[in-house]
């Protein structure tokens, strides 16, 4: 059995990506320079944040970014979610729906994305 971590739906209009709505676990901390360090793991990212208000800006726009970069630059974005892990649940038309899911014998890896903050969010782009 596996448990799911975390899920992404992805919109697309006449083949164009239109949004994206994300629910998954991201961490953050503050490092000694005052900075704040926040991973997003399940997308291969870390970026960095002056404040709270600034770490939310900077785990929106580090998700655009890939979504962006994923569709000029690599195969798409389906496909390079599915090179880092992401599996397909539902593919229909202009709508698709994927998830990135733990084999819940890995106890380990399973409580720790536990303890990571959730970020639930649909976001629109323009690509």
């Amino acid at each position: 059995m596996r448990i799911n971590e975390a899920n992404i739906e992805i919109n697309r209009r006449d083949g164009k990506l239109i949004s994206v709505t994300i629910d998954m676990p991201i961490w953050d901390k503050l490092g000694v320079d005052n900075f704040i360090s926040v991973n997003l793991p399940l997308f291969g990212i870390k970026t960095f944040a002056k404040d709270e208000l600034d770490a939310d800006v900077a785990v929106r726009e580090s998700i655009t970014a890939f979504c962006i970069n994923s569709e000029k630059f690599g195969k798409g974005l389906e496909s390079e979610l599915k090179l880092i892990g992401w599996s397909f649940n539902e593919q229909k038309n202009d709508f698709t729906s994927m998830s990135f899911e733990v084999p819940n014998s890995n106890s380990v890896i399973d409580q720790i994305m536990q303890t990571g903050e959730h970020f639930a969010e649909k976001l629109e782009l323009t690509c």
